[in-house]
């Protein structure tokens, strides 16, 4: 399953691809040329949780990940391109999903995928912004 999101912050111009398979989650930067590759992995072993929630603004939807350990969440914070993530307590928000026109198609296709791929990790629907811990 290939479907693109955003960074953040502010990157939701949509140029970068998220790939949702068996493995785990997979952002790869298609901005590579201009800026210094911010792709990075996710595999489902090492997450405790992803769900899908809405953004305060409610102009996206957002992809947030909780690792199954504190140690594995610091070294990939340390591993990655600060404008690729935003935390919000021991929650960390990895792609943004633009509901911009002609995207409506976008939210059920990555919720299904992670309905499929992601197993029991996977939240379901979020309705509400999701802060702290």
């Amino acid at each position: 399953m290939h479907d693109h999101g955003g960074f953040l912050p502010n990157k939701l111009d949509s140029k970068d691809l998220l790939i949702l398979d068996e493995h785990g989650l997979t952002v790869v930067d298609q901005r590579w040329v201009r800026f210094t590759d911010a792709s990075f992995s996710l595999p489902w072993s090492d997450l405790k949780s992803i769900r899908v929630i809405a953004a305060q603004e409610g102009s996206s939807r957002l992809v947030e990940v909780r690792f199954k350990h504190t140690t594995d969440a610091e070294t990939w914070v340390r591993t990655q391109d600060e404008r690729v993530w935003r935390q919000q307590g021991r929650r960390y928000i990895v792609a943004v999903l633009p509901l911009s026109t002609g995207r409506t198609a976008l939210v059920p296709t990555v919720r299904s995928a992670l309905a499929r791929y992601a197993g029991g990790i996977y939240l379901g629907d979020q309705r509400g912004h999701g802060g702290g811990q």
